[in-house]
Formats: structure tokens, C-alpha cells, sequence
């Protein structure tokens, strides 16, 4: 009990310094994309026991960049022992944003969402530089440990319409990243078909990060309908470029970029 008073203590003035709830969340938010400006509807703060004790929820956020406005329909922040009086979150969740994927000659692009995951990355690059260091120190989620996404849908398609467009309901993403850089995640999903018929389920784990020394994922499917969606993976080995449906488990390491 005296524990969770001073956690709870500290929060509230840890929030009361900051100017109030929704103020600390904009400061945050906006400290996290670095060049942008945020503004936020509504906030809460909750508590429990456990690693991460202090949650700020925040509804109907509005997030501008150089690049466009961001919309986040609910967001969750959480705090450490440690981070809470070091003022840092650790966590972040994201619930019912957009998540279209557009694949380009140049690389992916996306929506609003994928860019501010994306400014999150290169912020974290940014908060790296000049900080003391014994080794490659890479935190690759903009200084959070984890960041999850909760939404219904996530597009994946090309930019000149070379692939079809494939589209995924149920999404369940979560990526940690430590100080080292190392990365694990999982995604589950369930594909759907045009009709937006259920066309089978995955769930993949990996650890690494895409185009590093060293990259490993495993995979569960069940009933999964594979057609169009090895062009949308580079480096896919032809083995796997067949159509079907999947049901089984797969796992897969690659280093160097070749498959070990």
C-alpha cells in the first residue's frame, strides 16, 4: 500500500508539474516525433500494480508534422519505476489508427499512422547522437521499450497498382526494442478477401530488425490464402512464392541477407 502511494504521489505531481494531463501528453507526444505539434482531446490517468504502474490515456489526438496532420483516436502511455521520475514514458499503445502500406521503388510510405511511426524512428537516431557510449547503442522506437497497435484493418498495395491491393483485419502488433538495439515482435492478423470474407489467420514472431546483420521469424497459420503476398516481400525465397493455403509452422533466419 505504501508502495502504491508513492508511485500514485509521485505521478500527480509529476503530472501537476507538467502543466496538467493533457498538457504532459502533447509535451510528450510532441517530444517523441521531435518537429511537431500535438493536441489532445481528452486524458486520464490510471494505475496498477505492475512494471508499468502509471498509464496516461489520451483520446482524439491530433499530431502536425511537416509532412500532414496525424490522427490518433486513443492512445496509452506508460511509465516505469524508473522512467516516472525520470520523466520518459516507456510505453506506447495505439489503438484504431489507419495503417496503409504502400510499397514504392524508394521504399514503403504509408498514412498518417505509418508516418509518425516512422518520425519515431528517425527521432530515436537523432536522440542517439552525442549521447556517451561503449558500442552501437540504437534504440529504434524513438526511446520507447515497446510500442503495441490494436486496430481492424491494415492495407498493404503499389504505387502504380503493379499488386493487388491485399487488406487484413484484427490487427495485434507488438515490437520492443532494448538500448543495445535489439528488436523482437509479433504481428497476428487474419487476411481478407475482396469481398472482405475471412481468407485465414497468422500469427508471425521475429527478432531482428528488417535488413540487419541478422534477422529470424516464425511463423503460424491457419487456412491462410497466400496468393500476392510473396511480391509484396523482397528477397522471398522462390520456394515460398507459391500459391497455396498455408496452415503449419514456419520459421526462417537470415544473415547477411542470405537464408541460413
Amino acid at each position: 500500500m505504501l508502495l502504491a502511494t508513492m508511485i500514485f504521489g509521485a505521478g500527480y505531481v509529476y503530472v501537476n508539474q507538467a502543466g496538467g494531463l493533457r498538457r504532459l501528453l502533447e509535451t510528450e507526444l510532441s517530444h517523441m516525433v521531435g518537429n511537431g505539434s500535438a493536441a489532445v482531446g481528452d486524458a486520464r490517468l490510471t494505475f496498477a500494480l505492475s512494471r508499468h504502474p502509471l498509464q496516461l490515456v489520451a483520446e482524439n489526438i491530433v499530431i502536425n508534422l511537416e509532412r500532414g496532420q496525424i490522427d490518433l483516436p486513443d492512445v496509452e502511455i506508460g511509465f516505469g519505476l524508473t522512467s516516472l521520475f525520470g520523466g520518459r514514458p516507456e510505453t506506447i499503445l495505439l489503438r484504431g489508427i489507419k495503417l496503409d502500406l504502400v510499397k514504392k521503388a524508394s521504399g514503403w510510405s504509408g498514412s498518417p499512422a505509418i508516418i509518425f511511426l516512422d518520425q519515431l524512428a528517425k527521432q530515436s537516431n537523432q536522440l542517439e547522437i552525442g549521447k556517451p557510449r561503449s558500442g552501437p547503442i540504437q534504440n529504434r522506437l524513438g526511446g520507447m521499450k515497446s510500442i503495441a497497435i490494436e486496430t481492424d484493418r491494415l492495407s498493404l498495395s503499389h504505387e502504380n497498382g503493379a499488386l493487388p491491393k491485399l487488406v487484413f483485419g484484427d490487427i495485434h502488433i507488438d515490437v520492443t526494442s532494448d538500448d543495445d538495439g535489439a528488436v523482437a515482435g509479433s504481428l497476428r492478423a487474419r487476411r481478407l478477401a475482396s469481398d472482405d470474407a475471412a481468407a485465414g489467420s497468422f500469427t508471425l514472431s521475429f527478432d531482428g530488425w528488417p535488413g540487419s546483420d541478422s534477422f529470424a521469424f516464425d511463423m503460424s497459420a491457419s487456412d491462410l490464402n497466400t496468393a500476392d503476398i510473396s511480391g509484396y516481400i523482397d528477397r522471398l525465397p522462390v520456394a515460398l512464392r507459391q500459391i497455396g493455403i498455408l496452415s503449419g509452422h514456419l520459421g526462417l533466419e537470415m544473415t547477411d541477407d542470405l537464408l541460413t
